[in-house]
């Protein structure tokens, strides 16, 4: 997997593509992308959308299988990403199954998708509700980062891709915790972009297909993916990294009192950073079987088991732990009153 954060580096990674389509964000200027592409390369088309959780759908991805025919896109055309997660979700998915497969590039964003969505080549759409039902693993040909693009991003989104960064932190180890949990100004962020990034691209490639390992990256999600899909439903839509920092509360939380081995004081300095995050964002009072019904979906599960992601230290995450409802619902009405406070 190669990110870069240098835009010649990332051209040198395109320069065997003649031939490129691109799909962005109709809310991303053109002007910022395009001198990231080599410049004897054709635009063969360009699709914009706006991007959301809301657009990753199979409606959705047979558009795009729509637009790369009447491009005339091939397995020797680049299809090129530009955007926020929502984006790279959905045109990774369109272009990993067009004819079996063409090859993808990614220039995220928003911070969310620069260290996470578009780094693992997971792709996907949801369906019926539930996130990422429907997916593949295609890996991109190359991800460009450039953190000056976020200087225009809304302080709620980078707060959202923020929390995915502490996840990092917290599963990576000691020192990476110490460091994101330290954190409580915005402007720090792009200096830690590519310690970030890296996490998850290291991750990744010891465990491509989440057979062990890349699990962990799954700390805070399945609570953080109910509680994001009851917000779409209730027509309040939460960004998905918001709803995994609640996420990672409770999962500090369980992590104590279900005795994975977490000491309290680090669940207690971990449970103050992600407060101060999310003091602007009050936590729903979500039904606990509302929230259960939902999780019991999770793409994690296996047989007929809620399967959660706890922590023994920082750095040593413990996966495929099953959670029973009763803990579960003792454990979300704390994760309420402890945000509440």
């Amino acid at each position: 997997m190669s990110i870069k954060t240098e835009r010649n580096e990332f051209i040198s990674r395109l320069t065997r593509y003649k031939r490129i389509c691109v799909v962005q964000d109709e809310r991303f200027e053109p002007e910022k992308w395009h001198p990231w592409i080599p410049h004897d390369a054709q635009i063969v088309g360009r699709k914009s959308l706006v991007g959301g959780e809301g657009i990753k759908s199979v409606e959705q991805a047979e558009s795009l299988w729509n637009h790369f025919a009447a491009c005339g896109v091939d397995r020797g055309t680049l299809v090129l990403a530009v955007g926020g997660g929502s984006i790279t979700d959905l045109v990774g998915f369109a272009a990993s199954t067009y004819k079996r497969g063409v090859d993808i590039a990614f220039l995220p964003t928003t911070i969310i998708a620069m260290v996470d969505a578009a780094i693992g080549g997971k792709n996907g759409v949801n369906f019926h509700g539930i996130k990422n039902q429907i997916g593949t693993y295609h890996l991109p040909v190359a991800i460009g980062i450039d953190a000056g693009w976020l200087d225009t991003l809304p302080a709620r989104e980078q707060v959202s891709g923020w929390m995915e960064m502490l996840k990092h932190g917290m599963i990576a180890g000691e020192a990476e915790a110490e460091q994101v949990l330290g954190v409580r100004d915005l402007a720090q962020i792009p200096g830690l972009l590519a310690a970030s990034a890296a996490v998850k691209a290291r991750i990744v490639s010891e465990d491509p297909r989440e057979s062990g390992r890349r699990k962990s990256l799954n700390l805070g999600h399945t609570v953080g993916h109910a509680l994001e899909a009851l917000s779409h439903a209730e027509g309040n839509p939460m960004p998905h990294g918001i709803a995994v920092g609640f996420g990672l509360g409770f999962s500090l939380l369980a992590s104590v009192e279900l005795g994975a081995g977490l000491p309290v004081v680090a669940a207690e300095s971990g449970l103050a950073c992600l407060k101060h995050w999310l003091q602007h964002t009050p936590l729903p009072h979500a039904p606990a079987a509302a929230m259960w019904e939902l999780m019991q979906h999770d793409k994690k599960n296996a047989g007929g088991e809620v399967l959660e992601v706890w922590l023994r230290e920082w750095g040593q995450p413990i996966w495929d732990q099953p959670l029973k409802f009763e803990d579960f619902q003792r454990l979300w009405l704390k994760t309420i009153a402890t945000f509440a406070d």
